[in-house]
């Protein structure tokens, strides 16, 4: 009877190479299959919102109240949502978070990635979106500032002329911000902003989609913006699409921080 012949060393040897490198060549795009999922999750949340803020808006004279506690929109959401999750969906609160940023910094994330805490009346959860609240309707008088800001700056409505360039909900690690067009951008990546009415444009200048912050515009359209691109947005009705930090504002590469050099420049 003949000998059964095994495996020698080399020949195993070569295998578990083959197999290493294989993995390495399909590691690194499974990696990127992995977060394009979570870019198109993230887009898909957002589009979600579109339909809770126009069905806020359709009852209330197409505007966002920030009247009392009552106005902040992670309240005045709750019943919308209910509306628009289907039976047998996820819990409603995983709207509020981008898959990219689903853990607190305290709960070891990095602070580019990190959600934030935030209460209501029910319970505590995270969130990892921020609104612009330039689009919000303050009590005060369109020619009177509101809280520290010029009150001719905020939209006080959903609709408005050049609407696809607006941004209403992005990612942020607060509630919600009103940027500047001459914000600077963080130092680093995912600087924290220095608090108060001053350089909010770092609450939402967050590497989460790879130099890109998925962004739900004013007429309910969904986008990759650059974070470079996030200074020729429309933030406010006074916002100069071209300052200091854009092309046509005289901005060069070198201009930006070092971590940001790489990312494409509007």
């Amino acid at each position: 009877m003949a000998r059964r012949r095994g495996f020698t060393l080399i020949e195993l040897l070569v295998v578990i190479a083959i197999i290493a490198l294989l993995m390495a060549i399909l590691m690194p795009a499974l990696s990127r299959v992995k977060k394009q999922a979570k870019s198109v999750t993230c887009l898909a949340n957002l589009r979600q919102w579109g339909l809770v803020f126009a069905m806020y808006g359709n009852e209330n004279n197409q505007q966002i109240a920030t009247t009392g506690s009552d106005g902040y929109w992670l309240v005045i959401s709750r019943p919308y949502l209910d509306v628009v999750m289907k039976d047998g969906e996820a819990d409603r609160y995983e709207m509020y978070l981008c898959p990219m940023a689903t853990k607190t910094f305290a709960e070891g994330a990095e602070l580019s990635r990190a959600a934030y805490g935030y209460n209501n009346p029910d319970g505590h959860y995270t969130a990892s979106y921020g609104i612009n609240a330039w689009v919000y309707t303050p009590p005060s008088p369109a020619g009177q500032d509101y809280q520290d800001r010029p009150g001719s700056g905020m939209w006080r409505t959903l609709e408005a002329k050049g609407s696809n360039n607006i941004p209403v909900l992005t990612s942020c690690y607060h509630g919600g911000g009103c940027p500047d067009f001459r914000d600077s951008p963080p130092a680093v990546r995912g600087e924290a902003w220095p608090g108060g009415h001053t350089d909010e444009m770092k609450r939402f200048a967050l590497d989460r989609h790879d130099g890109f912050s998925n962004t739900l515009m004013m007429d309910n359209s969904t986008r990759r913006v650059g974070l470079k691109e996030m200074w020729t947005l429309k933030w406010n009705r006074d916002f100069v699409v071209t300052g200091p930090w854009t092309q046509a504002g005289g901005v060069v590469a070198s201009d930006w921080p070092e971590w940001m050099h790489r990312f494409k420049d509007y």
